[in-house]
């Protein structure tokens, strides 16, 4: 095919992408995780500037050190301001680019053109995808799958030549891909797949592996040993990446995401989303844990690992695409399938933006064998079933991009697949409640609130009319300056509190509550590390048998005013008194924070 085609073959796949996906352009942002990336963060939403980049170089970018992914949501405040379509089309962009990478990528290392069309084609118009294009915040994902076809490319270009300027380019794309997401450690793992198949680097590897172009063949160590600059690369930046999301409270305690719980769903994801790549139904932002832990479910995910595995790996002698793509889903969903707990989520769609890409060339490598020695009407058939596939795709995605169109239609869906899930539930209705909040929708925000906060739909109601009745109601305030700052409406839950205060000064309960938000809020214009510092001690002089909390709202304060030698002192005394009162979880939650300030930093929470 001449060059001219190729690229008009390109050129309608990136407008299919555009096309499907373009209603994004018209969406809001999403109040789930776009405030703290982008328009509530007070680094990016200055725009690119020397300092942001600096900032990013050192601290976590939403619980993940991706300065790449900050740098490119910086140069889009400093193009597009906070208007949401330009950073919507910035994500499109690059969801399109990846889409013809997966093509340049696979003709490159494979030779095959129509087969690399059709694995692209099903990889960017999958309604998996939405997730990761229609989410602002999850730019990392189209950037750092960017970066990775990038590297593959480059390595593909080293391995026929190998060089110290061609491995530093690969080098250099695996940082970038680092930088966007933390999903990228398995890229070198990925590479030694390659090596395998189809680069044929493998020495005394079968027929069907080897390659025409006298490639360099090396036993398998060697080919792990000269990566080791990769593996050490990927090291580092996966302690880093630990240590910043444990600090910044992302990985999830485990109290209930036990072990056993980690693991029994990891297994039962990597047969989740097979299916779901398969027969995309009933996908939702948000997927909840069941309660119970299904055991039996998990040891027949284990079994068929292991046999599809083997299956996998006696199959690759004659047909290396097998293992290839088998191995590239099972290696590379590693970082997010489960094993380590971060939010809520038992899956997410997200997390199979790089990893569906092996199984796809699993399956099409296998559909074009299929039919090869079948005549021309087999593989016209053959064509025509990868059409409907995509087309059938591509309808799914455009249904899927509405629900993302602002955070009430997004909370309603998940609604809507959840059932009666109780965490789902509360995660819903928070989100819906906080955005109707923040557009002056009061009234249709409280109930959704209320649900979120874990209170019952007309709480807050009920207790302002018991203290309209009862001004004097003390516990009535109170209650209602509890579930107000729950509710995430903190200044109208403050300016209660000190209505408590005025009548009482040395309400220990009123002074702790406004010290531990103005020290803890995540959102950092409710905090006040002075007022809340100067509260806390008030607390303590006023209490002389002071519980372990009163401690740990110290520490807060003094942390989040940079007073870091003296918060540790103070966690320190906290943890001491929890342990002596036999609260274990108590201190170990105290524990947590005082690993922070050891290492100069505040404790931030969500207080809804």
């Amino acid at each position: 095919m001449s060059l001219r085609r190729r690229l008009i073959v390109l050129a309608a796949l990136a407008a299919a992408v555009f096309a499907v996906f373009g209603g994004v352009l018209r969406h809001d942002w999403i109040v789930v995780d776009d405030g703290a990336y982008v328009y509530e963060n007070p680094v990016v939403s200055r725009g690119l500037t020397p300092a942001g980049v600096w900032h990013f170089l050192g601290h976590d970018h939403g619980t993940n050190w991706v300065p790449v992914t900050a740098l490119s949501h910086m140069l889009d405040v400093q193009m597009y301001g906070l208007r949401p379509a330009g950073h919507h089309a910035t994500s499109l962009f690059f969801h399109m680019a990846n889409a013809v990478l997966v093509v340049l990528v696979l003709r490159k290392l494979t030779g095959a053109w129509w087969r690399s069309v059709i694995v692209a084609a099903l990889f960017a118009l999958h309604p998996l995808r939405v997730e990761s294009v229609a989410w602002i915040a999850e730019r990392k994902d189209v950037l750092s799958t960017f970066f990775f076809l990038l590297t593959l490319l480059a390595y593909g270009r080293w391995a026929e030549r190998p060089g110290p300027r061609r491995f530093v380019a690969v080098f250099l794309a695996v940082l970038l891909a680092l930088w966007s997401k933390p999903m990228a450690i398995t890229l070198p793992f990925v590479l030694v797949l390659l090596d395998i198949w189809p680069l044929g680097r493998l020495a005394g590897g079968p027929a069907a592996w080897r390659r025409k172009d006298g490639a360099v063949a090396r036993p398998l160590w060697g080919l792990v040993a000269e990566k080791w600059s990769l593996f050490a690369l990927v090291a580092a930046v996966t302690v880093v990446t630990y240590r910043m999301q444990a600090m910044a409270g992302a990985v999830a305690d485990g109290e209930f995401f036990t072990l056993g719980r980690r693991v029994a769903n990891a297994l039962i994801n990597y047969w989740r989303y097979p299916l779901l790549i398969a027969w995309p139904a009933r996908l939702s932002p948000f997927h909840p844990h069941a309660a119970a832990v299904n055991t039996g479910a998990a040891l027949a995910a284990a079994a068929a690992l292991v046999v599809v595995t083997a299956f996998a790996l006696k199959a690759a002698p004659r047909r290396p695409w097998l293992a290839l793509g088998w191995l590239w889903y099972v290696g590379t969903l590693v970082p997010a399938v489960g094993f380590v707990q971060t939010g809520g989520h038992a899956w997410a769609d997200r997390f199979t933006y790089i990893p569906c890409l092996g199984l796809l060339v699993a399956v099409v490598w296998s559909g074009h064998e299929l039919v090869v020695a079948r005549g021309r009407l087999a593989q016209r058939a053959l064509v025509a079933l990868a059409a409907v596939a995509v087309v059938a795709l591509a309808v799914g995605s455009a249904r899927q991009v509405r629900y993302w169109q602002d955070t009430v239609t997004f909370g309603e869906r998940i609604l809507e697949i959840s059932g009666d899930n109780p965490l789902a539930q509360r995660v819903a209705h928070r989100w819906m409640g906080r955005w109707l909040y923040e557009q002056g929708r009061v009234k249709e925000a409280v109930p959704h609130m209320e649900i979120g906060a874990g209170l019952a739909p007309g709480t807050e109601l009920g207790l302002r009319r018991a203290f309209e009745a009862r001004p004097g109601d003390v516990e009535a305030q109170r209650q209602l300056a509890a579930a107000l700052t729950r509710e995430n409406r903190v200044e109208e839950g403050i300016a209660l509190y000190r209505g408590i205060l005025a009548a009482n000064a040395e309400d220990l309960d009123a002074l702790n509550n406004i010290a531990w938000v103005r020290s803890t809020h995540e959102d950092a214009k409710h905090r006040d590390g002075a007022e809340a510092a100067k509260l806390a001690r008030r607390a303590l002089e006023l209490c002389p048998d002071a519980p372990p909390v009163l401690y740990s709202t110290l520490a807060a304060a003094l942390a989040e005013s940079g007073q870091f030698p003296a918060a540790v002192e103070a966690a320190r005394k906290a943890v001491a008194m929890a342990r002596a009162a036999g609260h274990a979880d108590e201190a170990t939650a105290y524990e947590r924070q005082l690993r922070l300030y050891r290492a100069k930093r505040p404790f931030h929470h969500d207080a809804s």
